[in-house]
């Protein structure tokens, strides 16, 4: 069987709460999957839904001893669903009750 092993990487949110400064970290393999992450964290943090159309922009970049780590700008909100989602993630079942867009 052939896997490939993909190296996870760290991001932070910055800019955030204080332009200037960073928030929280994020592993991940890639950008999107970090920024669905901070999402979540931003969401709860800030009580974002689409219940009052909020939605949130931030920016993750990549920590790294370099200086030029590219930034990632997202746009984002959580959808309250009607029906929870039952999700099966390695052998455990999660049940969802927002959706990320």
């Amino acid at each position: 069987m052939n896997t490939t092993n993909k190296t996870k990487k760290t991001y932070t949110i910055i800019d955030f709460p204080i332009k200037g400064q960073q928030y929280g970290k994020f592993e991940s393999t890639s950008p999107n999957m970090a920024a669905s992450k901070a999402l979540t964290v931003l969401s709860k943090l800030k009580n974002i839904s689409n219940k009052n159309n909020n939605y949130v922009i931030f920016t993750i970049t990549e920590e790294n001893k370099s200086a030029n780590s590219k930034a990632y700008t997202y746009i984002g909100t959580r959808i309250v669903l009607d029906n929870l989602l039952n999700n099966k993630i390695k052998y455990k079942n999660v049940i969802s009750r927002y959706k990320k867009i």
